[in-house]
């Protein structure tokens, strides 16, 4: 089923911190929300309503964009380049205004974590006379979890796609993001052999699932 959701993109300020030591930067993944992703059943808003008690000098932000692959309504046309140079220049943007060179944490889910890449990639890889800005996020970047993020693709992919061109009968769909994400994607390994290096001093964690997800209805993702 189509997802409809109120479509909110850039950064929300979940938590400003007392008197904070680090950002903790969230990004959700395919077809998810800045604030619906990391909500529980129960209402739960773990990274607004349980992390702050557990990390109170730590301002938390989470970050949206338009990760959708189906819509009522309309779909992004943007590739993963153009997501990760938006969500770069947004967090240098807010940072600016507060300590740029304050550590950053990074929370990434799913595609989210291909972005995250690529954008620290684009920092890492800024000039450093008119990039200084991205260069502060490459060097203040302390830690990444990585919750379920396809770094070599993903299984099922194909089955997504052709779902996708039966529901563009009735709705508008943006495959291009999807065609990304095939296992072994060309795109995937440029992006991780250029994330190789600059990811070097960054200390990173890596989340997923040991058994297979359901993607439709009696089939399973290998």
């Amino acid at each position: 089923m189509p997802k409809t959701k109120q479509k909110d993109y850039g950064f929300i300020e979940l938590s400003p911190g007392q008197d904070p030591i680090v950002d903790i930067v969230a990004i959700h993944g395919l077809d998810g929300h800045r604030e619906q992703s990391w909500t529980a059943e129960n209402g739960k808003m773990w990274l607004r309503d349980l992390l702050p008690d557990d990390i109170p000098n730590a301002r938390i932000l989470s970050y949206g964009y338009d990760a959708d692959t189906r819509s009522f309504s309309r779909t992004s046309t943007q590739n993963i380049f153009r997501h990760a140079e938006a969500f770069a220049e947004d967090l240098s943007r807010l940072r600016r205004a507060a300590d740029p060179k304050r550590p950053v944490i990074f929370l990434a889910h799913s595609l989210g974590g291909i972005i995250l890449k690529k954008a620290l990639v684009l920092c890492h890889c800024a000039d450093f006379k008119t990039g200084y800005h991205l260069r502060d996020i490459s060097t203040s970047t302390y830690a990444i979890l990585f919750f379920g993020t396809p770094h070599s693709g993903a299984n099922g992919i194909q089955l997504a796609e052709w779902m996708g061109r039966v529901l563009s009968m009735c709705m508008s769909t943006n495959d291009r993001i999807l065609k990304a994400l095939n296992r072994d994607s060309s795109e995937l390994e440029n992006i991780q052999r250029l994330y190789l290096p600059a990811s070097e001093r960054i200390n990173t964690i890596f989340f997923y699932e040991e058994y297979a997800t359901p993607i439709v209805r009696g089939m399973e993702e290998l």
